[in-house]
């Protein structure tokens, strides 16, 4: 598997029905906020093989939160 800060990307963010994989199960871009507000790390962007780490930000007025995929972990 691949990772992002081995890629040297920057962070990007994903808005969508975005999947990743994560400790075994898979999470849908709603779930992860409600599930994992805090973020997640070493998730994979499903069926990319590249590993990264997950933020997640609720926004007011938007229906789903915003995905981000970043090199550093969330804090």
């Amino acid at each position: 598997m691949v990772s992002a800060s081995g890629l040297g990307l920057p962070s990007s963010r994903y808005t969508g029905n975005l999947t990743v994989h994560h400790q075994g199960g898979e999470l849908a871009s709603g779930e992860i906020i409600e599930l994992a507000p805090e973020g997640l790390v070493d998730a994979e962007l499903y069926g990319t093989g590249l590993i990264t780490n997950i933020g997640v930000i609720g926004e007011k007025g938007h229906k789903e939160p915003w995905i981000i995929a970043m090199d550093e972990g969330p804090i």
